[in-house]
């Protein structure tokens, strides 16, 4: 029977193991300076070389020259060693003797007895982590205290679940995954040595797919090169392998990039029918978006395999189709979802089919990461068309609302509380609702003013005081406006309830704010009077110095039970309309912004239940 090559290729000494330098150096100072544990545990990936470098090391042991750091595998305790024949090296393989019995049995019993031939007894354990608890509780006091001439090394490839008693008593080396460069140099060694006449794209490929395991590369090469009758050709690697060729990944993700759901059926369909296997197509795609998504952040080659020219360069074209990199990260996402989902799907095709939908269409995808996706795609939009559709979309549901003049500048109060025009600020909500402003100096220069004139101004008047204190403006709630132009005055009649309303527009603060606004608007000689409806009651307010109008103490007032919900009632409703307050405030934030204009700053709102 013909040998595999893996078993063939086999390193036998140090210097021949590849890519675990640091395990290396380590054994073989620790063999020159005779200073030798008695356990070693061997965790790694399978095809790293765990079991190997076990070997090397009893060579190392049991050498005619041994110790040695450079066994010279032509002794004959070295061939015995290699062919698996040794008297005194003992390899067990825990998956198949996992109780307390063949512990006991092979280990326990026999641990003792001195060596056949050698200096050293040496316990080679493989997968250790499948022997049961109580087969390493039965081996724990052994491997503690060993015999002189005994040497346990443990081989695994999951250490997580080997016992934290057990890993501390041993020297812990951990396998590292060897790169596709090391593994390429290997098999184009191997291909040498047996004559193979091969494609480096075929070696690159299946140095890849090897995923770090040099026995898988060494196996498919074998498999591809009977294949091809000594010929290792990247066609044959690809159909044995089931891998996805660079033009199809780079197809699908244009297919996803470009939100094409029919196109990613299509695709789907003609991809099965070539046989590759589903979870080989997802691994090599989220390598694909992967690339990208390190093109798009870092616009360079670091972080990235060894690519040529032109691949990197379809790489960046790709990347910059997308609308940012966090867009590709939310596939990177749905495709470790995706891989998760495979291992225990009944129907590896629909779940495939429904990750690609999530990819091409974030609207399809409720997660996080496909809302920010669709948030940030609205923001572009809106970027770019200055918000037009929205403008319109507004205009049809308020036909009798017309939009502001494109000169009128809004309106900014300054830190002093002087209310003046303004530059445009960024909250521009408020302004996109108002109706058009009536020229400034209303009064001054129009004979006769109509109603719909003053209802225009006085709801500029009032967005004004939202933009400045939205509790204040909450107060005008029913509020309807009456101008006497002969007299230069501007009646504001509140409805008969809100006597709360009245007391808290009189105060000086509110009133100075209230009347700057409205000379804007109107002319510099306004006045302003609060009524009550169908009274005869009026305050007339005008600007004070603080000694004739003193600030009113929540002492001094005493506004109505009733008074107080009817103008918690109508400032929730004006609330309701202004964008500078969402949803989730209007329940407590404006009772306490309400509250703290009528009582002062530090008032807030509670709720007390009766017992």
């Amino acid at each position: 029977m013909v040998q595999s090559l893996y078993r063939k290729y086999r390193p036998q000494t140090f210097d021949e193991v590849i890519g675990q330098e640091h395990v290396e150096q380590t054994l073989q100072n620790a063999l020159a300076n005779n200073v030798i544990s008695h356990a070693y545990l061997f965790c790694g990936p399978r095809g790293t070389g765990k079991t190997t470098t076990a070997r090397v090391l009893a060579k190392s042991l049991l050498c005619e020259k041994g110790p040695t750091a450079t066994p010279d595998g032509t002794c004959r305790d070295c061939s015995d060693i290699a062919v698996g024949v040794h008297p005194d090296v003992y390899e067990l393989d825990a998956a198949s003797r996992t109780g307390v019995e063949n512990v006991r049995e092979e280990i326990i019993s026999r641990v003792a007895y001195a060596p056949t031939r050698g200096s050293y007894k040496v316990y080679i354990i493989d997968e250790v982590h499948m022997l049961s608890t109580a087969a390493f509780n039965a081996l724990l006091k052994t491997l503690e205290e060993p015999p002189s001439h005994v040497v346990f090394i443990l081989c695994t490839t999951d250490p997580q679940k080997v016992p934290p008693t057990i890993i501390s008593r041993c020297q812990r080396f951990d396998f590292h995954r060897l790169s596709t460069e090391e593994i390429c140099r290997c098999l184009v060694t191997i291909c040498e040595s047996e004559n193979f006449t091969y494609d480096p794209a075929a070696i690159e490929l299946i140095a890849r797919q090897a995923s770090g395991g040099m026995r898988d590369a060494i196996t498919a090469l074998e498999q591809v090169a009977v294949f091809g009758s000594g010929d290792v050709r990247l066609e044959a690697a690809e159909n044995l392998l089931g891998d996805t060729g660079v033009d199809q990944l780079f197809e699908i993700t244009d297919f996803i990039c470009h939100h094409d759901v029919a196109g990613c059926f299509t695709w789907v369909a003609s991809f099965l029918q070539g046989g590759i296997d589903i979870t080989h197509f997802v691994r090599n795609l989220t390598a694909h978006v992967r690339n990208l998504y390190v093109v798009a952040l870092t616009d360079s080659r670091v972080g990235l395999p060894a690519l040529d020219d032109a691949h990197y360069d379809r790489l960046k074209m790709q990347a910059t189709q997308f609308d940012d990199a966090d867009g590709i990260a939310r596939l990177l996402v749905i495709l470790g979802d995706l891989g998760s989902e495979l291992r225990a799907a009944a129907d590896a095709r629909l779940v495939l089919e429904i990750a690609l939908v999530r990819m091409a269409r974030p609207d399809a995808d409720w997660t996080l990461e496909g809302l920010a996706e669709r948030l940030t795609r609205l923001e572009q939009q809106l970027s770019s068309d200055g918000g037009s559709q929205m403008m319109t979309s507004r205009d049809s549901r308020h036909p009798q609302q017309s939009a502001p003049s494109s000169g009128e500048k809004p309106l900014q109060s300054s830190d002093s509380g002087v209310v003046c025009a303004a530059s445009p600020v960024k909250r521009k909500a408020p302004a996109e609702r108002d109706v058009s402003p009536v020229q400034r100096g209303l009064i001054g220069h129009s004979t006769s003013t109509t109603s719909a004139e003053v209802q225009r101004a006085f709801r500029q008047i009032v967005s004004g005081v939202k933009e400045q204190r939205p509790s204040v403006a909450a107060l005008f709630g029913g509020a309807i406006p009456h101008l006497d132009s002969a007299q230069s005055t501007l009646t504001i009649e509140l409805p008969q309830a809100a006597l709360f309303a009245l007391k808290q527009l009189e105060r000086q603060d509110n009133a100075s704010m209230v009347l700057g606004l409205a000379r804007l608007v109107f002319d510099e000689n306004i006045k302003i009077v609060y009524v009550l409806s169908n009274t005869s009651d009026s305050v007339e307010t005008m600007p004070r110095h603080d000694s004739e109008h003193p600030s009113t103490s929540p002492h001094d007032m005493d506004p109505q039970p009733l008074d107080l919900l009817s103008t918690v009632d109508a400032s929730m409703n004006t609330l309701g309309d202004s964008s500078a307050h969402s949803t989730n405030n209007l329940l407590t934030g404006s009772f306490d912004d309400i509250l703290s204009a009528s009582f002062g700053e530090g008032v807030v709102f509670e709720e007390v239940k009766d017992s």
